[in-house]
Parts: structure tokens; C-alpha cells; sequence
């Protein structure tokens, strides 16, 4: 019975880590999949919407404040790197290349959103089709985008929150084993 327990668990923690390489696509792309759905099935145009001008206009904020908190963050991790043994042991043992690529796709599809919004912004001259693919592929980006945010903003969380627990506990282990494993392991996979 101990193995079949050991197996079924085994098995969940793999589901686990496929679902979390995964679901900054799955999501985005079953959300876009749902409104193509809607729009076959119903002809529903959201470009219709006397609303959506200032969706536009509120997408766009959105995604600039966000972009623009997470370099505040990033500006913030560098200038106390030397300060934290936390963010040192990060920066020492997580995959550079994996962090800044992950960093890289965030601002991407941040970049793309608010550029397929400027862009439907001019509907009026745009051919529907071409609507239909700028609406599909910004949905999809968006929430791609949102997704992403909440991978990194685990990450940071992680340094920040486990920053604060080296700083006010000067005694004793600064994490234990399970703990380290768990952010060396989400260090590595970009979660």
C-alpha cells in the first residue's frame, strides 16, 4: 500500500510541474479558443461595444503599469543584491538564461497586447476579418501577459518574502531543506 502511496504522489507532483510549465499557454489559448467559439456560434463582435474604445484605453494602462512595476522590481532586486544572501543564492544558482528569457517573454506579450490595442483602435478602416484575428490574437496575449505576471510575481514574492524571514531570524537555519528544495526547483523552472 506505502508504494501505491508513494506512486500517486509521484504522479500528482508530475501533473504539478507539467501544469505549471504549462498553463501561461493553456489558458490564454482556451480563453481564445472559448471567444472564437462565442463569436461562430453567437456573432458576438465585441469591437461592436460602444464600451470598447475604453477597454482599449484600460487594457492599455494595465498592461504599462504592470510592465512598469516589474521594472521598479527588477531595479530594486539589482541595487540589493549585495544586501541579501537570499537574492545572492538566487542569482547564484538559478538558470540566468531561463530568468531573463522568462523576463523577456513577459514584456513581449505585454508589448504585443498594447500594440494589437493601439491597433484596434482603428477599427473603423479595418476589414472584419482582420478585426477578428487583431481581437483573437490580443486576447490571447493579454491573458498570456497576465499569466506570466503571476509566474514572475511568485518568483519575486518568493525572494522578497524569503528575504524577510533571513533578516528577522538572525538564529537558527535560514530555511529548511524542503523549502530550499522547492525554490530551487521553482528557480529552475521559471514559476
Amino acid at each position: 500500500m506505502r508504494i501505491k502511496s508513494i506512486d500517486m504522489g509521484r504522479k500528482a507532483e508530475f501533473f504539478i510541474d507539467v501544469w505549471r510549465n504549462l498553463y501561461c499557454f493553456i489558458i490564454p489559448i482556451l480563453i481564445s479558443a472559448f471567444y472564437l467559439f462565442v463569436l461562430l456560434k453567437w456573432d458576438v463582435r465585441i469591437w461592436e461595444s460602444k464600451n470598447f474604445t475604453d477597454t482599449l484605453s484600460s487594457v492599455i494602462t494595465f498592461v504599462s503599469i504592470i510592465i512598469s512595476f516589474f521594472g521598479v522590481l527588477l531595479t530594486l532586486l539589482i541595487s540589493v543584491k549585495e544586501k541579501s544572501k537570499m537574492i545572492q543564492e538566487f542569482l547564484k544558482s538559478a538558470d540566468k538564461s531561463a530568468f531573463i528569457s522568462s523576463i523577456k517573454n513577459l514584456i513581449m506579450c505585454g508589448l504585443l497586447t498594447v500594440l494589437l490595442s493601439a491597433c484596434l483602435f482603428l477599427k473603423d478602416i479595418i476589414a472584419e476579418n482582420i478585426i477578428v484575428v487583431l481581437v483573437i490574437s490580443g486576447m490571447f496575449f493579454l491573458v498570456r501577459f497576465t499569466a506570466l505576471t503571476y509566474r514572475f510575481t511568485n518568483i519575486l514574492l518568493m525572494l522578497f518574502i524569503g528575504n524577510y524571514k533571513v533578516a528577522t531570524k538572525i538564529e537558527g537555519p535560514q530555511l529548511s531543506p524542503e523549502q530550499e528544495k522547492e525554490l530551487r526547483e521553482r528557480i529552475d523552472k521559471g514559476i
